[in-house]
């Protein structure tokens, strides 16, 4: 049995606004439709979330990023 592919937003918790993930780049928005759809399992794994974060230039704010479901 696998496991369903679960998709969701980053949300930064300090600006209350969601990220938009671009090339080497985020974009802080408002609206949720504008975020960047994110697996679950990837959040999940510490290594891969930074890694993720980090790719963007926004593992600053590591711990202020939560994962919320679509």
């Amino acid at each position: 049995m696998t496991d369903a592919i679960v998709k969701g937003r980053l949300f930064e918790t300090k600006s209350g606004k969601y990220l938009e993930l671009i090339p080497s780049n985020a974009r802080f928005h408002s609206d949720a439709e504008r975020a960047t759809p994110v697996e679950n399992a990837d959040f999940d794994d510490l290594a891969k979330r930074r890694q993720l974060l980090d790719h963007h230039n926004v593992d600053w704010y590591f711990g202020s990023i939560i994962w919320q479901p679509a």
